[in-house]
């Protein structure tokens, strides 16, 4: 069997009867995506559909239940792609390029029409690409010329209050809550809301909940008090290379089970349903914390950024989690504290205001302390504010990452060498802001009774550093280059100061040099002996996936 597939301009890509037949067999489901911004362009302007594009362009809600798009317009044209502009005004006469969008898609509505596309597509040898919500950042949700399993319309949510895993013992029945891949997170909370419940997922809520973000782990603001998604999943429902529906949990296909729990979406298998341990609101509530700091010189800003770092630990010990901005004259901090106080919120933040307060070239422009009587309001407060009308993270813009976790210790034992590093990305390579996620450490950096594919560098983070860049139509390929190629030389300075370290999978740079090591550390051999047992020919293939 070759190791190449077979695309649509070789002589082995099925003949339109073949397609023709498939679709019979799969009720009629079968559908040809075209890029976001298709129905902008002649000949098939649709001035409807086009105008309806151009708004909802930056909601990834309504992103989602467009088969060919994804979050993220620059993975509909791949690295290399010319793509499929939507700006400007009425019909566009320029050309709408498919590049690595799907040439068809399964519109799944039983879990059947999956096993009969990963049965079609071992036959012939199709590329395969698996998509919930699309908002995968190293572009895994498509593929050029390939057969696209889409999920989105997958919508089944349910909990049960005594859940055991199928085939253990029924001695230790836990809380817990099943969605399909088409269940955003956000529908989730909101459904674990009304029986005051939560259960760990991601801030920007409209990911799927049963997709990539679990099978990569799964950071989010409960991770530190929790632990992360992957630590809380309990089973998965999941169609293998060989066409077969397994459940994978402690007690059937462990191995299977262990590998889905952070070894990464879109290699294993076709996820069809998680489920997850949920708990009880936090009793006290959420108290958020925004904070904003301004700096009148270079030298005064990297004081500021000095005295954060040497407080982080602090902030760590007060249960503090959240996001942090870093630009090149002033700093934002939102950070929640789940089931606290706001006299501890403040405590907390002490000693960083006082500072601030006493430095003659510091300012305080926002210190707020708010709290919420539950997740929900917490996280949709917080959202909404940022975001009116969408209220959860946007996207519809092309942007590429480079990212590196930040372990507890170089905070620690040598802040002055990664203030130093963050001071040079913000004024020498021109980054700015450096987004950072504070929700590692905590309950999240123990491994006890937690069994799963993670590696070591998850359990010494305390921060996730995200250094971003954006672009737009008139980019050519070639600056697209450059752009992928400055995000990867300034990781570099954040890669040399953490050895042996890593990145989050879900959320790294796309050339990312020893993905290996940086993404799966030492659990990828295991991980590889696993895929090479339930996947023996390569079926399900992806970007620097394990295989």
């Amino acid at each position: 069997e070759s190791s190449c597939k077979c695309t649509p301009r070789s002589s082995c890509w099925p003949s339109s009867t073949i397609w023709s037949a498939f679709n019979r067999s799969i009720d009629g489901r079968l559908l040809a995506p075209k890029p976001y911004a298709w129905p902008c362009h002649t000949p098939q302007y649709d001035p409807v559909a086009c105008s309806a594009a151009r708004q909802l362009q930056n909601n990834p809600f309504a992103r989602s239940e467009v088969v060919g798009a994804m979050q993220y317009p620059n993975w509909e044209s791949g690295i290399t792609g010319f793509g499929c502009p939507l700006n400007g005004s009425g019909a566009l006469s320029s050309p709408c390029y498919q590049d690595d969008v799907s040439i068809y898609a399964i519109n799944v509505s039983s879990v059947s029409h999956i096993q009969a596309g990963v049965v079609f597509a071992k036959k012939y040898n199709l590329r395969l690409a698996i998509k919930s919500s699309g908002h995968d950042w190293l572009g895994r949700s498509t593929a050029p010329g390939s057969l696209c399993i889409w999920l989105h319309h997958l919508t089944n949510i349910f909990t049960n209050d005594s859940f055991v895993p199928q085939s253990c013992p029924v001695s230790d029945p836990v809380p817990a809550v099943t969605a399909q891949p088409g269940v955003t997170w956000d529908f989730l909370y909101d459904f674990l809301r009304q029986r005051n419940r939560v259960a760990v997922g991601p801030m920007g809520s409209s990911p799927s909940a049963a997709g990539g973000f679990v099978q990569g782990g799964g950071h989010g603001p409960l991770s530190r008090t929790f632990g992360y998604a992957a630590d809380n999943a309990l089973e998965f429902t999941v169609v293998t290379a060989d066409g077969r529906v397994r459940v994978a949990n402690r007690c059937r296909n462990p191995d299977l089970f262990w590998a889905l729990k952070g070894g990464g979406g879109g290699t294993f298998g076709v996820v069809v349903s998680a489920t997850y341990r949920t708990f009880p609101d936090l009793q006290l509530g959420y108290v958020q914390t925004l904070f904003i700091a301004a700096s009148a010189t270079r030298s005064s800003h990297e004081d500021l950024i000095a005295k954060f770092v040497e407080v982080t630990p602090s902030m760590d010990e007060a249960r503090l989690a959240g996001y942090f901005f870093l630009y090149t004259n002033y700093i934002t901090l939102s950070f929640v504290l789940p089931n606290g106080t706001a006299a501890e919120a403040r405590a907390a933040f002490a000693p960083l205001v006082s500072y601030v307060e006493g430095h003659p070239q510091l300012f305080v422009i926002t210190y707020t302390v708010t709290s919420y009587p539950n997740f929900v309001q917490w996280h949709d407060g917080v959202l909404c504010a940022t975001n009116p009308g969408v209220c959860t993270d946007l996207t519809g813009a092309p942007r590429a990452l480079a990212t590196r976790f930040m372990p507890r210790a170089i905070i620690q034992d040598s802040p002055a060498v990664l203030t130093n590093a963050l001071v040079r990305i913000l004024f020498e390579r021109n980054f700015s802001p450096i987004f950072g996620l504070f929700v590692f450490g905590g309950a999240a950096a123990s491994v006890r009774g937690r069994n799963n594919s993670l590696s070591a560098v998850w359990r010494e983070a305390l921060w996730h550093v995200s250094l971003s860049r954006t672009w737009n139509d008139s980019t050519t390929v070639k600056e697209r280059q450059q752009i992928f190629q400055y995000l990867t030389t300034t990781d570099d300075i954040l890669r040399n100061i953490t050895p042996g370290g890593g990145c989050y999978k879900n959320e790294a740079d796309y050339f990312e040099p020893y993905w290996q090591d940086a993404f799966f550390g030492e659990k990828y051999s295991a991980l590889k002996a696993i895929k090479e047992s339930v996947d023996p020919t390569g079926l399900f293939l992806c970007w620097k996936c394990v295989g």
